[in-house]
């Protein structure tokens, strides 16, 4: 099959094993950047005029947005590509889908401009573990060579830009030499001027000593954006640099860290967070832990509206109502408090709990307050008035975890010891009891429907019920030890776990089969599933985007990686209704984020990078900085 009228987007896709991560994000660099040597761009390739630079370059974990349907997202990138260019490891010969994209991109009929970029491995070697070019390829392709005392890395850039547009690599090369030398001259001629004239022109010194600064600024973004992992320094970084002298390596900085940067809003806290959440709205967030009080930023300035809290006290949980009129908090030591979220006043003190209560929330519909205590006592409150309806002995063993279901008629309980019943609270009286007795329970988490409740011990293994009546254990294949973080898609459909051994394991939680476990390269703190199902969004020392896994589905659908917050982080969950903004905590810089985690292709398309004047990449990069936000003092 050959395209006779093809519609371009990229002039390149990169296909690699993801173990070969750091070349291939070199290598996109590399081209995207390279500026082709005057005279060049105005000739033809492939029917259209070359440009100054071959941009855009296609590579999956940047480009590919989120999405179910991973392989057809690829394959209409590989339609719409120029050239392949393939990045030959013994890792990429073994990867099924490096030889799944080769064959898709023969079958377009442009198996002549199939590129190789040697990176390891030895091309002519009959071992199997040695051997770097996959299978796929159908003819030997045009090589370079990455690999240590080998090709220079510049030379085997010119060779890939010559293939790409179709240019005989010695004239790019005479070319790109051409132009070196007439930089070299030319510098050379501005510093016998400069030494010549340096009384009268102190001022190119100036600019001089200006180009100098941004390109020390520009290397410190590149360092924060790539080692440091931290985009927002690298675009502050950048920017600096841009604003001194708008020098090609602080444009090129400019132009990295605003591929990586997806911090929207960072409010930043005088101590531990424990808790946050958006309003129903997503317009406001309220956050609680170690400082003196909870507090609500307005999300669009990043400014504290409201700080909720009593002289001597803390606010470990806080929890906005369901429709956001009403916020309840609960210190570590006391009564749980009542507020009016629009006005910031205390409404109503729950009072009633001798020795503290140890959990509050509130009911599905948001017209009833939940509280426990470690006595086995439930207090059911009016969310309005704050009057208490009904106190429930439950339990002596005390309360880990409460809920109310079936529209808040019934009460489901869990003590401390893994002993699970089902109450008419109303009644106060027993519908059933079900559970084994462990020696602990870490968490329990209920359904969004209502119908499922899962228990979960570090130790041992989740255990999944159906809330029917009598409750109904789903065994399933869920057999899996130390769980640290659960989530439940928003149909209730399927239950993602995430394990100590990095592991995160997706359940169909009907039946508890599984449908896919997905490699994560560290211990999962926590788990949240996107409003329309889509994506799964997994915490630990950074934040990971995965496609949500069909049964059957491939191997890897990994989408992106977020980094920006220092140490480990804990995810609480999407903007209602929005499917690309998180919200997360840092557990050891004391912020909170919100975060775009729509892709740098969605995000940047429009803005066309590679052709903006620095001016305008500049007005880019500045808007694109976050929203700082920065509570008071503590008193």
């Amino acid at each position: 099959m050959t395209d006779s009228t093809p519609e371009y987007r990229y002039w390149a896709f990169i296909s690699y094993s993801h173990k070969d991560e750091a070349s291939a994000a070199w290598l996109h660099r590399a081209l995207e950047s390279y500026r082709l040597p005057k005279h060049i761009p105005g000739q033809e390739a492939y029917g259209e005029e070359i440009p100054r630079r071959l941009f855009p370059i296609f590579r999956d974990r940047d480009e590919l947005p989120g999405s179910s349907d991973l392989g057809a997202r690829l394959r209409e990138a590989l339609a719409a590509s120029r050239s392949l260019i393939v990045v030959c490891s013994p890792q990429a010969r073994q990867s099924k889908w490096v030889n799944e994209e080769i064959e898709t991109f023969n079958r377009l009929g442009r198996s002549d401009r199939v590129f190789c970029v040697i990176v390891s491995g030895d091309p002519g070697s009959t071992d199997p573990d040695l051997n770097c070019l996959p299978a796929a390829l159908r003819q030997e392709p045009l090589a370079c060579d990455l690999r240590k005392g080998a090709e220079r890395r510049h030379d085997a850039k010119l060779r890939l830009v010559a293939g790409i547009v179709g240019l005989p690599f010695d004239a790019l090369k005479r070319r790109d030499r051409q132009r070196r030398r007439r930089l070299a001259i030319g510098g050379s001629i501005a510093a016998v001027l400069l030494l010549a004239g340096i009384s009268v022109i102190s001022w190119f010194g100036l600019e001089q000593r200006a180009m100098a600064r941004a390109r020390t600024l520009a290397a410190a973004s590149v360092n924060a954006t790539e080692l440091e992992k931290n985009p927002v320094a690298g675009l502050k970084l950048a920017i600096a640099a841009a604003e001194r002298s708008p020098t090609v390596e602080a444009v090129e900085a400019l132009t990295l860290a605003l591929a990586y940067q997806r911090s929207l809003v960072i409010l930043e806290h005088n101590n531990a967070v424990s808790g946050a959440s958006f309003s129903h709205d997503g317009r406001r967030i309220l956050t609680c832990g170690r400082d003196a009080a909870a507090r609500v930023w307005d999300v669009a300035s990043g400014q504290v509206v409201h700080t909720l809290g009593e002289p001597g006290s803390d606010a470990r949980t806080c929890v906005f109502s369901p429709d956001g009129s009403a916020i309840v908090t609960l210190p570590e030591k006391g009564s749980p408090l009542l507020w009016d979220s629009a006005t910031g006043r205390l409404r109503k003190r729950l009072e009633g709990h001798p020795e503290g209560a140890r959990l509050v929330r509130f009911s599905p519909t948001g017209k009833k307050i939940l509280s426990a205590d470690k006595e086995g006592i439930v207090r059911i409150w009016d969310s309005t008035t704050g009057r208490l309806e009904k106190a429930v002995q439950v339990s002596d063993a005390g309360v880990r975890a409460a809920f109310l279901v079936a529209g808040g008629t019934e009460l489901v309980v869990l003590t401390q010891h893994g002993i699970a019943s089902v109450w008419d609270w109303r009644a106060a009286s027993r519908i059933q009891q079900f559970g084994e007795t462990l020696t602990w329970v870490d968490d329990a988490l209920v359904s969004p429907d209502g119908k499922r409740l899962l228990i979960n011990n570090y130790q041992y293994r989740p255990y999944l019920w159906a809330l029917s009546n009598p409750a109904r254990f789903i065994d399933g294949a869920m057999a899996m030890p130390h769980v640290r973080g659960a989530a439940f898609s928003a149909d209730s459909s399927t239950l993602a776990l995430g394990g100590g051994d990095g592991f995160v394991t997706v359940f169909d939680a009907t039946e508890g089969y599984q449908i896919k476990r997905l490699q994560h390269p560290d211990q999962v703190s926590s788990l949240a599933f996107s409003p329309d199902g889509r994506l799964l969004v997994t915490a630990a020392d950074a934040i990971r985007i995965w496609s949500t896994p069909v049964l059957g589905g491939g191997v890897d659908n990994e989408i992106a990686t977020l980094r920006g917050h220092a140490g480990w982080t804990r995810v609480v969950g999407f903007a209602p209704g929005d499917s690309s903004k998180i919200l997360t905590i840092g557990s050891e810089d004391h912020t909170v984020r919100i975060w775009d985690i729509s892709s740098p292709a969605d995000r940047t398309a429009s803005m066309k990078l590679g052709k903006l004047s620095p001016q305008e990449l500049l007005d880019v990069a500045r808007a694109n900085l976050p929203i700082i936000g920065s509570s008071e003092p503590s008193q």
